[in-house]
């Protein structure tokens, strides 16, 4: 069986030898790195100085977020990361010099403020403190069909009075424009369907800008599930097919997708 998340799902849609690849290791992450890439660093503190607080929370939900306090577990996250070898490690193969990698830590550091801000301003704003814990940040996985399953780590998981569940993705960048059954807020939405046997007009979603302090909650519908259900119809295909295509009939290889490819060190056409 197969275990489908939506970050692998899109590596797939410019690869499908992706897929290949790990169909025939049966292994899903055994080459993944553990180093945190640059890009990367801000949005793991503030995740998990928010993760911090929703753990308090959900067992104490008289817990407010206090702005200072989340500030300061992200800073100390960033820089407990970037004093990290591993990290470190990352920079010198990329030909970072080191001036440059202290300017990057610097900034991190500085748009940590905001970010944490917007996140208790939109907690508030949008009445999250007085709905009902359901979940975060744990891992599901579903089956879709006999082929695979759908997996992934929802932020939050909230119940309003209502019954309405509401899946939540902070992002410390802009939020997608993007349609729901494009975005992993889709498989979110499959996962929470089949997790707490909710109907799908009972979930509603939102991706928590924390760059621009937007949340737009949309409602997953069936036009939605089946835009999905569209983009899921390559993982049949190249299912049904490894074996059969020839391998450099599947291989796509260009530079952006091969350097972020978890299969690049044993894959025959990468750059």
């Amino acid at each position: 069986m197969v275990t489908i998340s939506h970050s692998f799902l899109k590596n797939v849609e410019r690869c499908h030898f992706q897929l290949v690849l790990r169909t025939r290791r049966a292994g899903s992450g055994q080459n993944q790195s553990h180093i945190h890439k640059i890009n990367t660093i801000l949005g793991h503190a503030v995740h998990s100085s928010i993760e911090q607080f929703i753990d308090s929370w959900a067992a104490n939900p008289a817990t407010l977020p206090l702005v200072n306090q989340l500030i300061q577990d992200a800073k100390d996250m960033v820089n407990a990361i970037w004093d990290n070898a591993r990290t470190r490690v990352f920079e010198i193969v990329n030909n970072t010099p080191i001036n440059e990698e202290r300017n990057y830590r610097r900034e991190q550091l500085n748009k940590i403020t905001g970010q944490i801000q917007q996140f208790c301003r939109i907690w508030n704003q949008q009445g999250f403190q007085s709905m009902t814990y359901v979940s975060h940040e744990d891992y599901i996985s579903h089956q879709f069909n006999p082929k695979f399953d759908l997996c992934g780590s929802i932020d939050l998981v909230l119940m309003d009075e209502n019954d309405i569940f509401y899946v939540l993705d902070w992002k410390t960048g802009s939020s997608p424009s993007t349609r729901l059954g494009r975005s992993q807020l889709g498989i979110y939405a499959y996962l929470a369907h089949k997790e707490f046997s909710v109907s799908y007009n009972q979930i509603r979603c939102a991706f928590v800008s924390l760059r621009d302090g937007s949340c737009q909650i949309r409602s997953f519908n069936d036009k939605e599930l089946n835009i999905l259900k569209k983009r899921l119809e390559i993982i049949d295909m190249v299912i049904d097919n490894v074996g059969i295509i020839p391998d450099d009939q599947w291989a796509a290889p260009n530079e952006q997708t091969c350097l972020n490819c978890n299969y690049r060190e044993y894959c025959t056409y990468s750059i």
